[in-house]
C-alpha cells in the first residue's frame, strides 16, 4: 500500500512538474509511468487466469516417526507464460510444508513433492493450496485459494514384537517374584 501511495506521489509531482514547466522530457516520463502502471496492473489481473493446480496427501493417515508426502502439480492452460508463481499450502502439522516459487512457460506444468516428517501425534489440517501471482515490479499481487483442504491423523508409534515379547517376560518375572514373596 505504501509502494503504491509513494507512486501515486510521485506521478501527481511529475504531472504538475510537466505541466507548469512544459519540458517534454516530464511528459514523456510521466506517460512512461503512467503505462508501466497500466501494464503492471493488467499482468496482475490476468495472472491467475489460465492456471490449474491441486495438491493431494498420500493417505489420510500416519504414525509418529512416519513422513507424509504432498503432491502439487500447477499447469498454465494459456499460450502466455508465467514468470513468477508462489505456490504455498498453511497447515497445523508440527513441521511446516515448505512453499515454492515456480515460473511456468507457456502451456507448460509443473509436479513436484515434499516429504514432510510426522514427530508428534494428533489431528492435523492442511489448509487448501494458495497460489499467488503479481507483476515484475512489484505494484500489485493476486491471491487465490484453490482446491478443499485435507485432514492428518498421527497416532502413537506401534512397538515392534520384540519390545512387545521383551516386556511381557519382564512382567511375568515381576508377577512370579511378587508371588513368590507372598
Amino acid at each position: 500500500m505504501l509502494r503504491r501511495l509513494q507512486l501515486l506521489l510521485a506521478g501527481g509531482v511529475l504531472l504538475v512538474a510537466a505541466l507548469s514547466t512544459g519540458a517534454q522530457v516530464l511528459y514523456f516520463l510521466f506517460l512512461l509511468g503512467a503505462a508501466i502502471v497500466v501494464v503492471a496492473w493488467l499482468t496482475t489481473r490476468f495472472g491467475l487466469s489460465g492456471l490449474e493446480a491441486g495438491f493431494a496427501l498420500d493417505r489420510p493417515q500416519a504414525q509418529v516417526g512416519d513422513h507424509v508426502r504432498a503432491a502439487y502439480t500447477v499447469r498454465n492452460r494459456w499460450r502466455v507464460p508465467r514468470s513468477w508463481v508462489e505456490v504455498q499450502s498453511a497447515s497445523t502439522l508440527p513441521v511446516p510444508i515448505p512453499g515454492r516459487a515456480i515460473g511456468l512457460g507457456p502451456r507448460g506444468a509443473r509436479s513436484w513433492s515434499v516429504e514432510v516428517p510426522l514427530p508428534r501425534r494428533g489431528q492435523y489440517r492442511v489448509d487448501p493450496m494458495t497460489i499467488r501471482s503479481g507483476d515484475p515490479f512489484g505494484l500489485f499481487s493476486a491471491t487465490a485459494r484453490v482446491g478443499g483442504g485435507a485432514g492428518l491423523v498421527v497416532y502413537p508409534a506401534v512397538r515392534s514384537e520384540e519390545h512387545t515379547s521383551e516386556l511381557q517376560s519382564l512382567a511375568y518375572l515381576v508377577c512370579r517374584l511378587l508371588l513368590e514373596k507372598k
